[in-house]
Parts: structure tokens; C-alpha cells; sequence
């Protein structure tokens, strides 16, 4: 299962089936989903308090400069390989919740989408986040199910929490650019892209991508 833009499915998103219909430009107009229902995935785990141990917010604020520290010098990277290595680097430490319970339903949620019962899925996504709501990716994985199945609204809502959560999220960014050149939002698709490639320049669809885009632009055939 490959999920919304991961880093491994960045120069995925381009290809059929896997683009996503959508516009962040336009993702104010939907409220964000509400969070957990009180269904299955509520039972699973019961609640669980917000993290007040000075050690567990220490360790928050240590991953927090350990992927602004990966994010500088991936910028900065000159060699592709290196920048493959830093980039898998930033989504595992984006991959720890630093919560067991969300960890138990993160793979449940993942077991879940394999077998597309994705009622399930969101059942347990939806109890993710109303548990860790600054956990970039329970939005990040429920903004897939959302497109998995063609709720394009919802899964701009969730996307925009991404964005909000990690500015800097690559994949997001490059796949947000995909989706606007999909639309023909030439203009606003070269933005995106620029950016995605600002923070990941080794991103070989996503330049390609851009290029295309800037000779459009200027007139030039492709």
C-alpha cells in the first residue's frame, strides 16, 4: 500500500491511477473532518492523555531539530544518492508518533487499507489524530483513504493539515504541484514545484514536471 504522498510514491503521483484530484488553493472552502467517532477504533485503546513528562517533550523538540537538521542539508544536497538517503531519513523520524496506541493503529490502519476496508480504516485514523493531532502523518494517511475513496473534499482538508503541520513536506508540496498541473494551473503548479525542489532537488519527476511547465509558459513547444 503506498500512501498520499509518501516519499516513496513522490514521482509516483504523476502516473495514472495514482494522481490526486484536488486543489490546496481551494481547501479553505471544507472544513477540516471530525475527528474520532466513538466507533471501533475508539475501543481499541480507550483515551489517552496529551504528553506531559519534561523527558517526552524534550524528545519532541529533539526530533523537531533532527528533521529541520536532515531538511537543511537535503537542500543543500549536490549528490542524488546522498539525497535519497537524507530523505528516507526525514520520513522515518515523520513516521514516529512517539505513542504505542498510535503506532498499534497506524499498522491496524495499514492492515485495514490492504484489504480496502477503509470504513475500518478511518474508524482508527479518525482516533489517530483526535489522539495526536500534530501527528503529520495520521493526516497524511487518512487524506489517502479519503482519496481512495473519491472524497476529494475531505482529502484536501486533510492535506492542508500536512502542509500546516510540516511546511517543508516534500512529497506533499511535489504532489500538490502534480495536481495543479493535472488542472492546468500552470502558474500555481510551478510554485508548488519550486518549492518541493527547494527543499528536495533531486526529485527527478518533479523537475521534470517543471520544465514542461516552464515552456508552456513561455510559449515553447514541448
Amino acid at each position: 500500500m503506498r500512501f498520499f504522498f509518501a516519499q516513496s510514491t513522490i514521482d509516483s503521483l504523476a502516473m495514472p491511477g495514482l494522481r490526486f484530484v484536488g486543489l490546496l488553493l481551494v481547501a479553505s472552502l471544507f472544513s477540516v473532518p471530525a475527528f474520532a467517532n466513538g466507533n471501533t477504533a475508539a475501543s481499541v485503546i480507550g483515551s489517552e492523555q496529551a504528553a506531559t513528562d519534561p523527558d517526552q517533550l524534550d524528545s519532541v523538540s529533539e526530533q523537531a531539530q533532527s528533521v529541520g537538521s536532515l531538511l537543511d542539508a537535503l537542500a543543500l544536497s549536490e549528490d542524488g544518492q546522498a539525497a535519497d538517503i537524507l530523505a528516507r531519513q526525514v520520513q522515518n523520524l515523520w513516521n514516529q508518533s512517539g505513542s504505542e496506541a498510535v503506532d498499534l493503529l497506524m499498522r491496524r490502519a495499514s492492515v485495514a487499507m490492504q484489504a480496502r476496508e477503509y470504513p475500518v480504516a478511518l474508524d482508527l485514523l479518525d482516533t489517530v489524530i483526535a489522539l495526536e493531532p500534530d501527528y503529520a502523518e495520521g493526516w497524511n494517511r487518512r487524506a489517502t483513504v479519503h482519496y481512495l475513496r473519491e472524497d476529494y473534499a475531505l482529502s484536501i482538508a486533510d492535506v492542508e493539515q500536512v502542509l500546516r503541520l510540516e511546511p517543508r513536506h516534500f512529497g506533499a508540496l511535489s504532489g500538490i504541484g502534480f495536481i495543479l498541473e493535472e488542472l492546468g494551473q500552470d502558474s500555481q503548479a510551478q510554485f508548488f514545484l519550486s518549492e518541493a525542489l527547494r527543499v528536495h532537488p533531486h526529485m527527478d519527476r518533479t523537475r521534470e514536471v517543471l520544465g514542461a511547465i516552464e515552456r508552456r509558459l513561455l510559449g515553447a513547444p514541448i
